[in-house]
């Protein structure tokens, strides 16, 4: 109950310990983790902070980013933390549980103990904020993403640093890549809208839309989008300096449902490596900004909406279209039926059914938005054509053609 300072570092220390385990004591205080750079001890807190860059499948190397996770055995569900109680003059322990009131690790994992020691520590309010910013690390910073790229910005990263990534593989979208040109106003991108980059378009759509790029000076800038037609995004206001060519940018939605939103993934940065004189290698732990008044105040974690592949796809647009052709095969001609539909953005399998003459529908998964039927003989043959997303879940809709009164179409074809 009440207030008491975030940090508060009581300790007399007494006897020689190695320099670098003692700085790695007093820094583990107020969250903080120090490294070594440019001949140096830094320090980097793990306090709130806005990105400080930004990372799309453009300026990595064609590894692409990994991703790892940790395993449920190290995931501890019951911390008990040791400090030093000032009242008893005696060392007092505090549990801090993983229960329903935190993230329900019991009810998932059973129970794993962990005992630390908070260091400097004298205040149980304290004690049992160090408990529960281990069960909220251990719980929810369980993925690692690591990633090689240029000397451009490795030598910009540093460790504790807030990076932004936007994965189309996992968003399911490209929404980021390279600078073609720019204004202090207009970013035109890389690539052609509606084919290889999935741009919102329009000067109202009813949600937040927001372009990120990166400086010239190496530092972040956004700005919210008043409209987008066909690869040229106009910011509501000007950038502070006109972005450079083949520079970063990354478009994020939000406020609107769940298939329109689609932000980037957050991650704070541990380690950056360099691997040779032109590429480092970059390791980032999962971030997320709410965490803090979580640990602190019970607050309820907010989750960014990172991805679209569970939503379920926009059903194929019609017409479908069906033509029968002649082919030989051996010394015998026969005939077959070639079919396609327009593809839907951001789909690359469709669920196509047919059947002869109201028989036993043939289902499977088709790569691409057409398909032939070879050996047919007359009859009257009907499809029925979903996208399916990333899980493999189909649209709610079927074709529907121009002329179509139920949701197939049919086509006879004759002797």
């Amino acid at each position: 109950g009440g207030f008491e300072p975030r940090f508060s570092c009581n300790v007399y220390i007494q006897g020689r310990a190695e320099a670098f385990k003692l700085i790695n004591s007093m820094a583990a205080v107020f969250r903080a983790m120090p490294y070594w750079a440019v001949g140096s001890v830094a320090l980097s807190q793990d306090k709130p902070q806005s990105s400080s860059y930004l990372f799309t499948l453009a300026n990595i190397t064609s590894d692409g980013f990994n991703y790892s996770g940790s395993s449920q055995r190290t995931r501890a569900t019951v911390v008990v933390v040791k400090y030093f109680d000032k009242t008893l003059r005696s060392f007092a322990y505090e549990e801090v549980k993983d229960d329903s009131n935190l993230f329900n690790g019991i009810a998932k994992y059973g129970v794993i103990t962990k005992n630390i020691e908070a260091f400097a520590c004298t205040s149980r309010g304290q004690a049992r904020r160090v408990g529960r910013w281990l069960i909220y690390s251990e719980a929810q910073e369980t993925e690692v993403v690591s990633f090689t790229c240029s000397l451009e910005a490795g030598v910009l990263v540093r460790p504790g640093q807030i990076i932004d990534v936007a994965d189309p593989l996992k968003a399911g979208l490209r929404r980021g890549g390279r600078i073609a040109a720019a204004t202090a106003g207009q970013i035109t991108v890389d690539g052609t809208a509606g084919v290889d980059t999935d741009l919102p378009q329009g000067s109202s759509v009813g949600y937040t839309r927001t372009i990120h790029v990166l400086l010239s000076g190496g530092t972040v800038e956004s700005r919210p989008v008043s409209n987008i037609s066909g690869s040229v995004i106009t910011a509501e206001t000007d950038f502070s300096s006109v972005p450079q060519a083949n520079s970063v940018w990354v478009l994020e939605t939000s406020g609107g449902t769940s298939a329109q939103n689609l932000q980037t993934t957050q991650w704070r940065v541990v380690s950056v490596e360099e691997e040779d004189a032109l590429e480092y290698k970059v390791s980032a732990l999962s971030y997320n900004a709410s965490k803090y008044a979580n640990v602190e105040a019970g607050e309820t974690l907010t989750v960014r909406d990172f991805s679209n592949l569970n939503e379920i796809p926009a059903a194929p647009a019609g017409p479908l279209t069906i033509v029968q052709q002649l082919y030989k095969q051996a010394d015998q001609v026969k005939a077959k039926i070639v079919f396609s539909w327009k593809s839907v953005l951001g789909v690359s399998k469709y669920e196509v059914r047919w059947r002869k003459d109201n028989g036993t529908w043939h289902v499977y998964t088709q790569l691409g938005n057409n398909d032939e039927i070879p050996d047919v003989t007359a009859g009257t043959f009907q499809f029925k054509i979903f996208s399916l997303n990333a899980t493999g879940v189909p649209s709610s809709c079927l074709l529907y053609t121009s002329d179509a009164a139920d949701e197939e179409d049919s086509v006879d074809l004759g002797g």
